[in-house]
């Protein structure tokens, strides 16, 4: 695993508990936006696939985001 908590394979972070102090804060916006969008039973989504940091980081809008969890 690389300094932000991503494997160099690209592959998924271990556990979200596991991940850099620095991504935590993007996943707690990521849940914000879930329960904004009606979505909290969706968090589990993202603990079950183990989504990667980097593809938070490209999600720049509700569309892309509702499409990420169909």
């Amino acid at each position: 695993m690389d300094k932000k908590g991503q494997s160099l394979s690209n592959g998924p972070v271990e556990t979200l508990t596991s991940v850099n102090n620095d991504n935590k804060s993007e996943y707690r916006k990521v849940y914000h936006l879930l329960d904004e969008l009606g979505f909290s039973n969706h968090r589990c989504i993202f603990s079950e696939h183990q989504l990667r940091d980097s593809t938070l980081a490209y999600i720049e809008s509700e569309d892309e985001l509702k499409n990420l969890l169909k």
